[in-house]
């Protein structure tokens, strides 16, 4: 992986020297350089190169000091790492970069060696951030798989039970008709048995009712002038109405 680090200062001659220092990790593509003169500038390199690691700046230089650039720098890209260089009576600068957030510092003159340290230490630090990030990323969207999942199954299992609730109350409707189904059977069978038992005989009442209506009209074509008392019971009874009411009346019930 190529580590990308960007270098502040206005000293002219510095750019040469830290190339130099650094050449054989850049041509083995291990480092990745850039450069600016002033913090105003450095800025501008952050936002064309998002994946810079850490930002190694002089604090005093013209247009934007070290102190304004450390302060832009933790609001736009507080995963950078950066280092400050000032001169050894410059403590007073160094020790405010450093409570404003600044990972570490050099003094210049630059001693390369403890440059080489101070980059490879804080490159180490950028590396492990990386690390912890992405592997909190890789959590976060492990967590949200498995959420996104938990949540399937609870709509998964939200519907098996509205698919189980309408089987029960489909169940239930069946039972009531199947019930009912019953009673209506049971009721019909109760009703039949007395229906067919007077359906079977009507035709037997009918042949016997006509029978005696048949001995009555005989009797009174041979009796024209019957006994007063039946006389006044015929009368009472309405014996003509009965004659032709009652063939009817079983032609009725029949239907």
């Amino acid at each position: 992986m190529v580590a990308k680090i960007l270098f502040v200062d206005d000293e002219p001659d510095l750019e040469l020297l830290i190339c130099q220092k650094y050449r054989k990790k850049i041509r083995k593509g291990e480092l990745e350089l850039v450069f600016a003169r002033n913090g105003a500038e450095a800025l501008e390199k952050v936002r064309d190169n998002p994946d810079l690691d850490m930002v190694l700046t002089d604090l005093n230089m013209p247009v934007m000091d070290g102190l304004t650039l450390l302060a832009k720098l933790n609001e736009i890209a507080p995963l950078i790492k950066t280092v400050v260089v000032s001169a050894y009576s410059d403590m007073a600068n160094i020790r405010k970069a450093m409570n404003c957030g600044a990972f570490d510092f050099l003094t210049k003159p630059i001693d390369f060696q403890d440059l080489e340290i101070t980059v490879s230490k804080t490159l180490d630090c950028v590396r492990q951030l990386k690390e912890n990030l992405r592997l909190r990323q890789e959590k976060e969207e492990e967590l949200r798989q498995s959420e996104a999942r938990e949540r399937e199954k609870a709509i998964q299992l939200q519907r098996v039970l509205q698919d189980l609730q309408r089987t029960q109350a489909q169940l239930i409707q069946n039972e009531k008709m199947s019930s009912l189904g019953q009673l209506v059977a049971g009721v019909a069978h109760e009703i039949n048995n007395p229906v067919n038992f007077i359906y079977g005989n009507l035709s037997h009442v009918g042949d016997y009712t006509q029978a005696l209506l048949d001995l009555i009209d005989l009797y009174q074509q041979c009796y024209p002038n019957p006994d007063p008392k039946i006389q006044e019971l015929i009368e009472e009874t309405e014996l003509d109405f009965i004659i032709e009411d009652l063939p009817k009346m079983l032609s009725s019930m029949k239907v």
